[in-house]
């Protein structure tokens, strides 16, 4: 069982870690074209991507770091394989993306400066600056990027191996680790709920830390190595939290309550990956196979607002994202993230944030522009000579 779910994992890595051709690597300055190696003695650990399929049509930069020394051979399509199992953190940037259906290793993805849609069977889930997404293992999926700026991209992937005996880690006794510290027959891996997660407090830190300092020259494969390790224990800590905010909703038998929740998620998700677009409760209900009031109520009592209040709330969010990251104007915001009237985003953005879209994009872009002078001014101030005594 081990052999084959081995076999299925690597197979999962070439999916998740598929990059294209035309590769060289500043380590070991090996550059051919349909192969690259990052196994060379100097630390890391990272391998640069140039990459263009014509099978996802993706194009754009790529970059793959590793925990340990790992060939990587590529096929024409931008499969990946490695001549070692290893745990990968892959970046990348596009406006663009239509990956087609793959499987999935265990993984968290994660982005910023726009949204990625992924589909799996009839689920749809979206990543953006507000969460990150679990996949377990075997999980088979496709994803799309079509955004007016280049969305940044972040995922890591786990060798199920890696998975396994951390969780080993946190829930044998010391004793029993001493006596087996490498015990064949552990096969109770973990399973997450998989869902669009908002970021938090345990996990998040560590996806952002990787995410800033993986260009650093602390970053080794051992610091890779400790961070995976960090981010998985943070991801297990977040999944013992998922059962506690399951006691908020109201059912009296366990596997009720964790039926209805798995079921809410899944609407929210569905919320999420259709921001933009024109929706109804019964449309979200059928989507979580609910009754349009039995869905209603339901929501209102786990979350504390309703789908409603949920929506307009995260369509605000966005829509701040847009006027200050964007020139397009007030009335092209509205449209793009889903309200109906220009009228109405205006009324409710003054309610939220205080000021209106105008104004509110206007005192922002004069908080950063202030904000980069000062720093401007302070680098000059600390870069000047200093008189001498």
């Amino acid at each position: 069982m081990r052999n084959r779910r081995n076999t299925s994992s690597r197979d999962a890595l070439k999916s998740a870690a598929s990059a294209a051709v035309g590769w060289h690597c500043p380590c070991c300055s090996y550059s051919r074209r349909g192969r690259t190696e990052s196994s060379c003695e100097l630390e890391p650990r990272v391998v640069p991507v140039t990459r263009h399929c014509s099978c996802c049509r993706h194009s754009g930069g790529a970059r793959i770091y590793a925990d340990v020394p790992t060939d990587l051979n590529m096929s024409a399509c931008g499969e990946v394989s490695m001549s070692r199992p290893a745990n990968l953190l892959i970046r990348w940037a596009t406006a663009r993306a239509e990956n087609p259906l793959g499987e999935s290793t265990l993984a968290i993805r994660w982005g910023s400066n726009g949204r990625r849609l992924f589909v799996s069977g009839r689920e749809r889930f979206a990543v953006d600056d507000a969460t990150y997404l679990v996949f377990n293992h075997g999980r088979r999926f496709s994803s799309t990027i079509d955004s007016p700026t280049p969305v940044d991209c972040c995922t890591i992937c786990f060798q199920p191996q890696f998975a396994d005996d951390t969780l080993r880690a946190l829930v044998t006794p010391d004793d029993r680790l001493l006596d087996e510290p490498h015990a064949a027959g552990w096969t109770s891996g973990p399973e997450f709920l998989e869902r669009a997660t908002p970021h938090d407090a345990v996990v998040s830190p560590v996806l952002h830390l990787l995410e800033r300092q993986c260009d650093s020259e602390a970053a080794t494969r051992g610091w890779f190595e400790e961070h995976f390790s960090a981010a998985l224990v943070g991801l297990l800590q977040a999944h013992r939290n998922v059962f506690r905010e399951m006691e908020r909703v109201p059912a009296a038998r366990p596997s009720t309550r964790a039926e209805i929740y798995v079921r809410l998620q899944r609407a929210r998700d569905f919320m999420e990956a259709s921001l933009f677009e024109p929706l109804t409760i019964p449309d979200i209900a059928a989507a979580a196979w609910f009754s349009p009031h039995h869905f209603l109520r339901l929501f209102k009592q786990t979350f504390g607002q309703t789908p409603h209040q949920y929506l307009t709330r995260r369509r605000l969010e966005h829509a701040r994202r847009l006027l200050s990251a964007s020139e397009i104007s007030v009335t092209e915001v509205c449209s793009t993230v889903g309200f109906e009237s220009l009228g109405s985003f205006s009324l409710l953005f003054r309610r939220h944030v205080g000021q209106s879209p105008e104004a509110w994009r206007f005192a922002e872009r004069s908080r950063i522009f202030t904000a980069a002078t000062s720093c401007a001014r302070f680098t000059d101030t600390a870069q000047s000579p200093q008189p001498q005594d």
